[in-house]
């Protein structure tokens, strides 16, 4: 298997009122969801993940995957664990004992490509610390907000030895890559688009220039405001 093709969920059906408005266009319906793993169940290059900890993950994803065998990535804003609308800990625990992933998406979902150093400090090690402690085992996946990364977040994460990081910079990415592309799903998509991505996966010199924005994001130094 050459390349891996993630796609990338937030909210499942009906977003409650908890939700902010900006992240609306990221709640997808849940019948949209159930065709979309029926299309992908039996494909091996298609991964799935989530991020944000929206209460959807356990609600409506959780049972939709183990129904059918499958496993994804959840990725955990720790300062939303246990208010309105989100994930708590006990539901964690669960989703952990279902077989699924818990990654660290950071503590206020804030841009990690915005943050110095002290703010770093709180949105990886100390937001890592208070998921393990609810999950009982250690985090070594981290999902960045936003998609935003620059190089010192990126020697932080190394630092801080995470196995992956995942990015939302489209396409397709190679397994054994730190950095994996993941593809965003919105409630604008429609299923004929993800299909569409399956069939034909952006690779050759699509592939090429994708590899080469990450590069350029991966190197920049400064910390944008």
């Amino acid at each position: 298997m050459k390349h891996l093709l993630i796609f990338n969920l937030h909210g499942l059906g009906e977003p409650p009122g908890s939700i902010p408005p900006d992240e609306l266009q990221y709640w997808l319906p849940r019948d949209f969801f159930v065709e979309l793993l029926e299309r992908v169940a039996h494909l091996p290059q298609v991964r799935l993940s989530f991020d944000d900890g929206n209460e959807s993950d356990f609600e409506v994803a959780l049972p939709e995957l183990v129904k059918r065998g499958l496993r994804a990535e959840f990725f955990v804003l720790a300062g939303r664990v246990g208010q309105p609308g989100y994930l708590g800990a006990a539901q964690l625990r669960e989703m952990v004992s279902a077989g699924m992933g818990i990654g660290l998406h950071g503590m206020d979902h804030r841009s990690w490509a915005r943050c110095d150093s002290r703010e770093l400090d709180v949105e990886i090690d100390e937001a890592r610390r208070q998921i393990e402690s609810i999950v009982g085992r250690p985090v070594l996946r981290a999902a960045c907000p936003f998609g935003a990364y620059n190089a010192p977040s990126l020697r932080k994460l190394r630092r801080c030895g995470f196995e992956r990081v995942y990015t939302s910079d489209g396409g397709v990415t190679r397994q054994r890559d730190w950095l994996q592309a993941r593809n965003t799903l919105r409630s604008s998509h429609r299923l004929s688009d993800v299909q569409a991505l399956v069939e034909r996966p952006p690779v050759g010199l699509r592939h090429l220039r994708r590899r080469l924005r990450t590069f350029a994001k991966s190197n920049r130094r400064r910390v944008s405001r």
